[in-house]
């Protein structure tokens, strides 16, 4: 489907929306008029919204310079026909579902979104933004109209959305029952340290911070200096194994003799090779005690977790148990004239086993 010009294929508009007249939230459909492609409830649409639409695909396509099926074919059919149709009745169906829902979209929220769009992808510029319409053969009714029904789907999804509720005795009772979910990971500390490219470099560095040198004033010539040392926690079990046993041994504020960097580490690190000259030192100073690992975490951390959580969970499964049902009320109200119902979907058979 072609029909996205910059205004609608950036501002995630979907394609092919009709004027399909009315909506209802019936529980039966009308009968198919003459002139009728199809009937959704008793909206009807027409072979001339269905000509509207089309028109509109082919001049998107134009403008793309893809290949237009030959009118009549199969190819035609598949490519072009039907997937306009299943969106105008897909159109009717949401709008039969938002009254249904009491759900309804202002024409002031409809130009506010144009507005915005213009804005965001024409620079303002309302003479870019017709002259996009223009090349597409899209009015601004047809733009306002596409515009409609991205807003309805937004306010029919979170007004169910908003159905659901989570209380904080919810969490509570989810946290009880799964905390071990609630435990910190690895034991962490937060640690200063410079890499040198030598022991000998790296001892007279730690000569000149053991006479009460900063890190940031004996890091020339290092080869990682801690992002010019700004606080950095280190997780255990994380890098170099030797890193790791000084930085979880020495005490708090302890300057460790120089550290040598463990072969496995660099051999892992393509951006060391050639700048050890053999091996490459570390000399390293924890700035705090270390934080335990595996500690349980109190309700009150994690409570506005735990809620959100739910409430995202519940939410979607309310959202596509409601939706779904939805959709099957209106495809029961939902008919074709002949010769346009979709294709049936074929269901493969299962070969017998032998």
């Amino acid at each position: 489907m072609g029909r996205t010009p910059l205004i609608i294929c950036l501002a995630a508009v979907a394609a092919f929306t009709a004027a399909c007249g009315g909506s209802s939230s019936s529980s039966s459909s009308a009968s198919l008029q003459s002139g009728d492609v199809a009937v959704v409830g008793d909206t009807h649409i027409t072979k001339s919204d269905l000509d509207h639409q089309i028109k509109l695909e082919l001049a998107a396509m134009a403008v793309k310079k893809q290949k237009i099926p030959q009118v009549g074919s199969s190819s035609y059919q598949s490519a072009i026909v039907q997937p306009v149709l299943q969106y105008l009745v897909t159109d009717a169906q949401v709008h039969n579902i938002a009254k249904a829902l009491s759900v309804v979209v202002t024409q002031k929220q409809i130009q506010d979104q144009v507005a915005k769009a213009i804005t965001q992808f024409y620079g303002g510029s309302k003479a870019k933004y017709q002259a996009d319409l223009k090349r597409y053969k899209l009015s601004d009714a047809d733009v306002a109209q596409q515009f409609e029904l991205t807003l309805l789907e937004q306010n029919i999804e979170n007004k169910l959305k908003n159905q659901v509720k989570v209380t904080p005795k919810q969490a509570q009772d989810y946290y009880n029952a799964h905390k071990s979910q609630f435990q910190s990971g690895a034991s962490t500390r937060r640690v200063d340290y410079v890499l040198m490219p030598s022991k000998a470099a790296a001892e007279n560095a730690r000569t000149q911070l053991a006479a009460g040198k900063s890190f940031k004033a004996v890091d020339k010539g290092a080869i990682d200096d801690s992002a010019r040392h700004e606080p950095f926690v280190f997780t255990q079990g994380g890098g170099d194994t030797n890193f790791d046993r000084a930085t979880f041994t020495l005490k708090t504020n302890e300057l460790s003799q120089p550290v040598p960097m463990a072969a496995a580490y660099y051999a892992s690190q393509p951006t060391l090779k050639g700048k050890c000259k053999p091996v490459c030192y570390f000399v390293i100073r924890p700035g705090a005690d270390t934080v335990k690992g595996g500690q349980q975490k109190s309700f009150a951390a994690v409570k506005a977790q735990i809620l959100s959580t739910l409430l995202s969970q519940r939410q979607t499964a309310h959202l596509q148990q409601i939706v779904t049902n939805l959709e099957k009320q209106q495809k029961k109200i939902t008919k074709y004239a002949a010769g346009f119902a979709p294709p049936k979907v074929s269901t493969p058979s299962t070969a017998p086993t032998s």
